[in-house]
């Protein structure tokens, strides 16, 4: 039974369980390999912690699209029935008063603009535009280039932080799957290695004790470390060649 995909969380499980039990049950098995062990044990911390600090942020930047679509909608909201009162403070005017379509050039209404954030915004801004105009013929156009100004300004900002946490997500996506790479690269040499000591010791037996998704179903999604097993009764380094 070996974990045939490791995923990013388990990454944070997988690596200090094994820095760890390197360090308490592999280390001093076999005296002139302790540093490499170490040395591996430091590089599974290393890759783990540059790992979860990218995944940490990438889960930030998450947050903070669906924290600011739901703000967002509700400002978003708040600018479509501006534009849908102003259309019909349009159609209160004279016939051939106003062209509707020099404020709403898609149809001529207010539903051609549609409701995404970026359409609502530009069309607010193609009203206040056309509101500042001298020639504009719209009634009480002071009072609403106020309020389609308030509507951009709480609008816009909005939409350009959304736009700025979606890129950072999808830049962080590479990043995070080079990082994983460098990850499983460090994590399977120190399986090599751990095994070699093992192997030579007669302990090759700990090999999923000490790296644990290799004690789990393959298809296994692992949320929290495995108890630390008690320590096993230590085995006597083979005599080596001319050793009695």
């Amino acid at each position: 039974m070996t974990d045939r995909y490791i995923d990013l969380d388990e990454t944070q499980i997988y690596g200090p369980h094994a820095s760890g039990m390197i360090r308490t049950r592999v280390i001093g098995l076999l005296d002139k390999l302790d540093g490499g062990l170490e040395f591996f044990a430091g590089e599974i911390d290393g890759t783990t912690q540059t790992l979860g600090a990218m995944l940490s942020t990438s889960r930030e930047a998450s947050a903070e699209v669906r924290g600011g679509t739901k703000e967002k909608g509700s400002v978003l909201a708040g600018g479509v029935r501006v534009l849908g009162r102003f259309s019909t403070h349009l159609a209160s005017h004279p016939d051939g008063a106003v062209d509707r379509k020099t404020f709403f050039p898609e149809d001529g209404t207010a539903g051609g603009v549609g409701r995404g954030a970026s359409r609502v915004l530009l069309a607010l801004g193609r009203i206040a535009t056309e509101l500042k105009k001298s020639k504009c013929e719209v009634s009480d156009k002071k009072r609403w280039l106020e309020e389609v100004s308030e509507a951009m300004t709480a609008l816009a900002p909005l939409v350009q932080h959304s736009n700025n946490a979606k890129t950072e997500r999808r830049a962080a996506t590479p990043e995070l799957a080079a990082a994983r790479e460098a990850w499983l690269q460090t994590y399977m040499a120190a399986k090599s290695v751990v095994e070699g000591v093992l192997r030579l010791t007669g302990n090759l037996h700990m090999m999923p004790t000490i790296f644990h998704d290799m004690a789990v179903p393959g298809t296994a999604k692992i949320t929290e470390a495995p108890p630390v097993p008690p320590p096993e009764p230590a085995q006597p380094t083979p005599a080596g060649p001319g050793e009695a």
